[in-house]
């Protein structure tokens, strides 16, 4: 039964594939940006698009190993995000149904339901946003934040206070992707942020033309499974 287990791993790991962005930030801030918003997502329209958008800082001495993104902050007008590459900006529809983690470190006193995580969608000029810390996450460690990408996760459009978003409608902002805004700010006032080990992934799928070749393989592994066990 063993044996048989790991012909059938074999195959399955032969055509499987994941559609995936990810930053650990061990050299360098790997294009991330920060952004300030005109206000957190609270207001059912959610804040204007962002106007200034600068090079998110590298920290190489910190993180989850070392080397993370972030700032200290003292009270200012603006609210800050941190903001993917634009060289990420698309259609990144083949990310539907996967999901986005990322470790984040901050000192201060959250302030809830300002919405942790939101997505652009260029074509339809609105955001996807979703609250995922209904909970306070613990202040001065690494805490671990995820989302679905699809309706299992509370995704709402413009902001906390708006419908919640369809799988239609987190499709649209995946297919016309203006950039993922993670939350930095914690409060409004002085303020500790760092973020580390973004992972965006997709579904596993398989690969396009192998799925026809699937059969074969497995008929050719059970067969000299077969002769071993005659042997």
């Amino acid at each position: 039964m063993r044996n048989i287990a790991a012909v059938v791993g074999l195959a399955v790991l032969s055509i499987s594939v994941q559609a995936q962005y990810t930053s650990a930030f061990n050299s360098n801030n790997e294009s991330w940006r920060m952004t300030g918003l005109s206000q957190p997502f609270t207001a059912l329209s959610g804040p204007a698009y962002p106007g200034s958008i600068y090079s998110a800082p590298f920290l190489g001495g910190i993180g989850n190993p070392p080397g993370s993104i972030g700032d200290d902050e003292a009270p200012g007008a603006l609210y800050e995000y941190f903001l993917t590459p634009s060289a990420w900006n698309g259609n990144r529809s083949s990310l539907a149904g996967g999901t986005i983690q990322w470790d984040y470190l901050y000192t201060g006193v959250w302030d809830n339901a300002w919405g942790d995580i939101a997505i652009r969608d260029t074509l339809n000029n609105r955001w996807i946003v979703a609250d995922v810390t209904a909970v306070s996450p613990t202040a001065g460690v690494w805490n671990t934040l995820s989302v679905n990408m699809d309706t299992s996760s509370p995704w709402r459009i413009g902001s906390m206070a708006g419908a919640l978003a369809t799988n239609g409608d987190i499709m649209a902002a995946l297919t016309n992707m203006g950039g993922v805004f993670v939350r930095a700010e914690v409060r409004f006032g002085s303020e500790t942020r760092r973020m580390d080990n973004f992972q965006w992934r997709g579904p596993v799928i398989p690969e396009a033309g192998t799925m026809a070749s699937f059969g074969s393989f497995l008929a050719t592994g059970l067969f000299w499974l077969r002769r071993r066990i005659k042997a």
